[in-house]
């Protein structure tokens, strides 16, 4: 990979990780709005409560996807500064550089992510 390519990367994952940076600290200030309202307010029913429950729950889950994802992102800038970045993991080949513009934290080539996602393809189970 040509070091301007690697550079274009570089500079694709750090200003995802701002970004990322920023939606949750805007996550974190509408939470700390959207407690003090609460409490603010006379005690609701259960129904209030139960929504309330599921608003702090959709949060926490966005918090959580944006975390991995800042995770994922300083696995990858650590790829970069041992020379390993667009490497795959599976088979030892050069990740393709549209790939890793689309998906900069990407750690298998596509023939070899394909084979993953059917290999560890979780089969929807119905459950009550």
């Amino acid at each position: 990979m040509l070091q301007t390519q690697v550079s274009e990367l570089a500079k694709l994952l750090d200003a995802r990780y701002e970004r990322l940076q920023h939606d949750i600290r805007d996550q974190f200030e509408r939470n700390e709005m959207h407690v003090n309202t609460e409490l603010d307010e006379r005690p609701g029913d259960m129904a209030d409560q139960a929504a309330s429950d599921q608003v702090t729950d959709l949060n926490l889950a966005f918090v959580e996807r944006r975390t991995m994802e800042m995770h994922d992102i300083e696995a990858a800038k650590a790829r970069l500064n041992d020379g390993t970045f667009g490497t795959c993991m599976n088979c030892g080949k050069q990740i393709n550089f549209a790939r890793l513009q689309a998906r900069p934290t990407a750690v298998r080539c596509l023939g070899c992510q394909r084979d993953h996602d059917k290999l560890y393809a979780k089969e929807e189970t119905p459950s009550l």
